[in-house]
């Protein structure tokens, strides 16, 4: 079991009543490393977690666990995650992709209108703004022509 010094020096002096911090604490002074599910991380920034929402699934810090991925994988977090979350977005797009091509309607007009602009088309008012004034004309004109001559 790996082991990790609880003890760092913070770059002050001591006062005249205080002890230095000390670099190497004695035996006993150790706290075990939290292991960590690295298929469990990879999965989970597939899924497009962040890096301090993986961090409280182990218990720990998101510093703690930024320099475990960096010991781990000789890369920073950034770039670490980066690559997973395009990895995991291609994914996505993929498997959106082979559903519309299966023929799911919905799928296929929700990728039309994000990937390639499409959009639905507006309906025109088919209603003149004056149609209120033609249609009384209209049936001021039918009647006139009901009524017999001669009479008003």
């Amino acid at each position: 079991m790996a082991y990790v010094k609880t003890g760092k020096p913070r770059g002050r002096k001591p006062g005249p009543n205080k002890k230095p911090l000390e670099v190497n604490p004695p035996e006993g002074k150790f706290r075990p490393v939290k292991p960590i599910d690295w298929k469990l991380v990879d999965t989970l920034l597939l899924a497009g977690c962040l890096g301090n929402e993986i961090a409280s699934h182990f218990d720990m810090h998101p510093t703690t666990f930024y320099g475990r991925v960096e010991q781990q994988y000789g890369m920073s977090f950034t770039n670490y995650s980066s690559e997973k979350k395009s990895k995991g977005e291609s994914l996505l797009r993929h498997k959106q992709y082979e559903v519309a091509m299966k023929g799911d309607k919905t799928m296929l007009v929700w990728l039309g209108k994000n990937r390639l602009g499409q959009k639905e088309t507006e309906e025109r008012n088919s209603v003149a703004p004056n149609d209120t004034y033609l249609t009384t004309i209209i049936a001021e004109l039918k009647s006139m022509k009901e009524k017999p001559n001669g009479t008003s």
